[in-house]
């Protein structure tokens, strides 16, 4: 092979590759667009998990599918971003179950209250966002937060302190303390912070900063356990605790 047969041939080789390309580009859509045709492959069955507080309509809503559309053609990253927009969604995953199945799995923002606004009940969710909830039994196990009906009214998300607030309730929630149960109604306080009231053996009012902290928290054990101590029914004897301001505690009794 002379060194002109050679180059020629070197110069040829992004043509062939370039040929290669399109071959393998065409016969890929080729095989694309049977499978897209195989009725096995269409939408047939829409499978939503994991909405307990979401309306399923809502979910419906924002999949933009329909059936009998081929499930390769379905962007499944397109339906995450346009559901984790709904207002109580913390995560979603959407993907295909052959042949013809999509699974929706939501994991929805915690409740940490109920509220009534204009007569209608609201599930308060760790989000900030308010959930109609024509069932009485999801507010069953929820303490009632007291709202101004003309400042809530619905999607509250953007406010950031009933945001901190709801933060607050789900970490108090999820500790250990042994008051956790026995909170009846939160409101929040036009200053500064929020109030929860409890319920028997305390029967008392705590006055807490919207962020709250695990040692805030602690305070008012400690303080409980004092006044037990001295009195022997803190429950009788405290009308309410002021936990708002850092490194003090008002007791009023």
């Amino acid at each position: 092979m002379t060194v002109t047969t050679l180059t020629a041939a070197v110069s040829q080789i992004p043509q062939v590759r370039n040929a290669l390309a399109y071959q393998y580009e065409t016969r890929r859509n080729q095989i694309r667009s049977w499978i897209h045709g195989v009725s096995m492959f269409h939408l047939r069955q829409i499978d939503i998990r994991g909405a307990t507080l979401i309306p399923s309509d809502d979910i419906f809503n924002r999949l933009e599918v329909t059936t009998g559309v081929s499930i390769w053609e379905i962007s499944t990253k397109d339906i995450e971003q346009r559901i984790t927009h709904l207002p109580g969604v913390e995560r979603v995953r959407v993907h295909r179950r052959l042949p013809s199945t999509l699974i929706v799995s939501i994991h929805e923002s915690p409740p940490v209250a109920y509220t009534i606004i204009d007569g209608q009940q609201f599930i308060v969710t760790r989000s900030g966002h308010f959930l109609q909830s024509p069932h009485t039994h999801a507010a069953k196990s929820l303490p009632r937060m007291k709202l101004n009906s003309r400042k809530y009214n619905g999607d509250n998300a953007d406010n950031k302190s009933l945001l901190a607030i709801t933060q607050s309730l789900f970490l108090l929630q999820s500790s250990t303390v042994p008051w956790r149960e026995a909170i009846l109604e939160i409101e929040p306080l036009p200053d500064h912070g929020y109030s929860i009231i409890l319920e028997e053996p305390y029967n008392t009012k705590l006055l807490l900063p919207t962020d709250t902290k695990l040692d805030t928290l602690a305070l008012f054990e400690v303080i409980w356990a004092d006044f037990n101590e001295t009195y022997g029914d803190a429950g009788r004897a405290i009308h309410a605790i002021d936990l708002r301001f850092s490194g003090q505690a008002i007791v009023r009794y």
